[in-house]
């Protein structure tokens, strides 16, 4: 894993496919895995209008026009296939409201509230 990870990070590869979980939590994280460069980015910025749509909507304080942004991105992503995602593992978590998982930014699994937030358990 450590061998693979470093190659696809350097980007000495062909073609990757590679696991990294599903999409969730802030709408950010399309920037980091559209456009970041950070080990599961796809690195892409050939299209000025998405880097443009992208980092506008990091920065929209109203919800109604950051919505708008990201499906402008979306379309843009959905034609340009920067990476191709084949699949993604569905996981299932029970509770019984004694923990309240909330949202932390940046977090683990990008921030969204799950049980792998082990904070939530603090």
């Amino acid at each position: 894993m450590k061998t693979k990870d470093s190659m696809v990070d350097d980007w000495k590869f062909d073609l990757a496919i590679n696991y990294h979980g599903g999409m969730g939590a802030d709408p950010s994280v399309l920037n980091r895995i559209i456009i970041g460069t950070g080990l599961y980015s796809s690195r892409y910025a050939e299209d000025v209008q998405l880097v443009d749509l992208l980092n506008e909507q990091v920065s929209e304080m109203d919800p109604a026009r950051r919505k708008e942004l990201v499906s402008q991105a979306q379309e843009i992503i959905a034609c340009d296939l920067p990476s191709l995602p084949l699949f993604y593992i569905d996981s299932f978590w029970a509770s019984d409201d004694r923990v309240s998982f909330y949202y932390t930014y940046g977090g683990v699994a990008m921030g969204t509230p799950t049980a792998l937030n082990k904070m939530a358990f603090v």
